[in-house]
């Protein structure tokens, strides 16, 4: 019997949104300080607010964003999605960016995928289901994401 640990993965996509929200929220607060500044504010202050919401708003565009997509396609691979069914239309990526990607959701599935239970299963049986189950990420992800295989992978 497999078991797997979904449910942490939703945790962390509700908690990426929430931080999301958060810093857009943030970011509205320190761009209207730097666009209005009041009588308080020195121009240094101003310059300052600009310089964090810049900051905030390319930590939600870059950082938050791409932890996003990798956390929900590996939900959506543990589920048994493929990946035309989660993003109808990919543009295509840089092989850093995809090497990154890759990294990510077979990091993530390999933490969140199935465990080991003694009461259930082997040590040696949930090794032997757990490199299937490697595998067949890294087969999705090269056949469905047209991700290249990281060195890691390719040297086994």
């Amino acid at each position: 019997m497999n078991y797997d640990q979904r449910e942490l993965l939703k945790i962390k996509i509700k908690s990426l949104a929430e931080e999301s929200k958060m810093i857009r929220k943030a970011e509205k607060r320190a761009k209207y300080a730097s666009k209005h500044p009041n009588e308080r504010m020195s121009l240094g202050d101003q310059k300052h607010a600009r310089k964090i919401w810049l900051s905030m708003a390319g930590h939600r565009r870059g950082t938050v964003r791409e932890e996003s997509r990798a956390t929900l396609l590996a939900y959506g691979f543990l589920r048994g999605n493929t990946l035309m069914s989660m993003e109808s239309s990919t543009s295509p990526i840089s092989t850093y960016e995809a090497n990154l990607l890759n990294k990510k959701i077979v990091e993530m599935v390999e933490k969140y995928g199935i465990y080991w239970d003694s009461e259930v299963q082997s040590y040696a049986d949930f090794k032997t289901e757990k490199e299937i189950e490697r595998k067949r990420v890294l087969d999705f992800l090269v056949r469905e994401v047209s991700i290249p295989v990281p060195l890691t992978a390719q040297a086994e």
